[in-house]
């Protein structure tokens, strides 16, 4: 069977944030046109910010965490240790490298900040593919290829 119903579940779910995301971060802008006397008409605009853009850090944590449930689902999936298992430890971990890289401390620091977020990813990658060994080797792995990664990108800063 090429699709089975856990696969299906999890397309779904994938479509469904997806689609629903747009209408969460919209913003609404209206006009109102008024008459007044002698023929002065007064314009208004009135703008209504949207969700995102008035909880920025929760929209992080929102993003990341559909983004760490695909992948955290997809590990678990291919892996065979469960999709939901895999897909809520993503979701986890992802909406917790979201918040954590948008602290100001992590902005001040951004090689400290892709250190922890490797070492991050690669604890969640290790917990929806196995157990806590790998966990402990995914989060050893992705924090050096972190590390490498914010050396490589700020290399003109050190």
């Amino acid at each position: 069977m090429i699709f089975g119903s856990k696969k299906i579940i999890f397309l779904c779910a994938i479509v469904g944030c997806n689609s629903m995301l747009p209408a969460v971060f919209a913003s609404t802008t209206t006009t109102t046109n008024k008459q007044l006397n002698g023929g002065v008409k007064k314009t208004t605009v009135s703008s209504k910010a949207s969700w995102g853009q008035r909880h920025p850090k929760e929209k992080v944590a929102l993003v990341s965490g559909g983004i760490g449930a695909a992948a955290g689902g997809a590990t678990g999936l291919l892996t065979g240790r469960g999709l939901v298992r895999g897909a809520a430890i993503g979701a986890g971990t992802g909406a917790g490298i979201g918040v954590a890289r948008k602290t100001a401390i992590a902005q001040r620091h951004p090689i400290a900040s892709d250190a922890l977020t490797g070492t991050a990813a690669g604890l969640g990658l290790g917990l929806a593919s196995g157990r806590e060994h790998k966990a402990a080797e995914g989060a050893l792995i992705g924090g050096v290829a972190g590390l490498g990664v914010g050396l490589w990108k700020h290399r003109k800063d050190l």
